[in-house]
């Protein structure tokens, strides 16, 4: 009598096994067919990419990468990331005031070997020098 429970058990086991995969495999589908692997939407949504534009233009008004972060519900780190990078891409623009944000909160140094590293990832020419120079005090 205990052997056929057994069976019985491990059978059902199996079973709730096989649907579990069934399932798992089906939603796996709906979300390649909605354009997603998990489900979840790829990249930033809307909203973020709202409120780092927002962030920038605070910053690019005078102030400070921490206040701007706070007042539009960003990590202050990736307002400053996202600083570095536009200021990055857009050397010899007028986003000098990016950078001196920046080199307040990260210090010097730390800011040429990031923005060396963005400028010559992108293939910008001076390594960043021009952004540096432009955001001297």
């Amino acid at each position: 009598m205990g052997e056929i429970l057994t069976a019985l058990a491990g059978w059902m086991a199996q079973e709730e096994w096989r649907l579990l995969i069934e399932r798992t495999n089906a939603g796996l589908t709906l979300a390649c067919c909605m354009g997603t692997k998990s489900g979840k939407p790829i990249g930033r949504s809307p909203a973020d990419l709202l409120n780092l534009g927002i962030g920038e233009r605070a910053v690019m008004k005078e102030k400070s990468i921490r206040t701007a972060a706070r007042e539009v519900g960003i990590a202050e780190f990736v307002l400053l990331l996202r600083l570095l990078s536009l200021g990055a891409q857009h050397v010899g623009r007028s986003l000098a005031v990016s950078a001196t944000a920046a080199k307040a909160r990260v210090g010097e140094e730390a800011l040429q070997r990031h923005v060396a590293a963005l400028t010559a990832s992108q293939g910008v020419e001076g390594g960043g020098t021009h952004l540096l120079a432009a955001s001297a005090p």
